[in-house]
C-alpha cells in the first residue's frame, strides 16, 4: 500500500526527477506552518515546500503580470518599458518550457 508521501512524490514527479539540495532561509513561523502541514498529511517538510512552490508558480506570475500593467502607467517607469517587455517575453518562454497557463 502506498503512503501519502509516495503518492505526493508521484504527483510532483519527484520519483522520476533528480533532486538537488538547496539552502533555504525561511521565517520561523513559516517553518512552523510547513511542519504542521507535514504532520497533518504524514509527509516530510520538503514535499510540503515543493508542493507549495509548484502550486504557487501560476499565482506568482499572475501577480507579476497584474503589477506590470500598473507599473507601465507610472511616469517614473517610462524609460524602463523595454526591461518590462523583456521580462514578459522571458515569462512567455518559461510558460512554453514548463507548460504553465498564465
Amino acid at each position: 500500500m502506498k503512503t501519502a508521501e509516495d503518492v505526493e512524490k508521484e504527483f510532483f514527479n519527484l520519483t522520476k526527477n533528480k533532486i538537488k539540495k538547496i539552502s533555504l532561509n525561511l521565517g520561523v513561523e513559516t517553518i512552523k506552518k510547513v511542519d504542521m502541514l507535514a504532520d497533518i498529511f504524514g509527509i516530510n517538510r520538503t514535499l510540503v515546500i515543493e508542493s507549495m512552490l509548484i502550486l504557487g508558480i501560476p499565482e506568482y506570475v499572475k501577480m507579476y503580470k497584474e503589477s506590470d500593467k500598473k507599473v507601465r502607467k507610472m511616469k517614473e517607469y517610462e524609460k524602463k518599458i523595454s526591461i518590462l517587455d523583456q521580462r514578459l517575453k522571458e515569462l512567455d518562454e518559461f510558460n512554453k518550457k514548463w507548460k504553465y497557463q498564465f
